[in-house]
């Protein structure tokens, strides 16, 4: 079977429900497989020489500027008011009219 493996193939074993145990994050490709799939060959439970096919999710670059996800995420946005004020520019709850 090892001799057999495509270039992006992987042998698995077969989970307790008899479906082949794919990597971690994978996702399972029911469809025509496309360019990018890999392939998982296991052996069922007749002993015959299965083939299933699955997708790796693309890995994701952090999208910061300078600044972690983090710091972005904390603290109030900039230029936010905690009380509205009236035209006048007091704040009704400190200067009370």
């Amino acid at each position: 079977m090892s001799s057999n493996l495509p270039k992006k193939g992987a042998i698995v074993e077969l989970n307790n429900w008899g479906q082949p145990q794919l990597p971690p994050k994978a996702e399972r490709v029911y469809g025509k497989p496309g360019k990018g799939d890999c392939t998982a060959m296991y052996l069922d439970r007749e002993g015959k020489v299965q083939s299933a096919h699955f997708r790796m999710p693309e890995a994701r670059q952090a999208k910061g500027k300078g600044r972690s996800d983090r710091a972005r995420c904390r603290g109030r946005k900039r230029g936010h008011r905690r009380f509205s004020q009236d035209p006048a520019g007091r704040d009704p709850k400190r200067h009370p009219t």
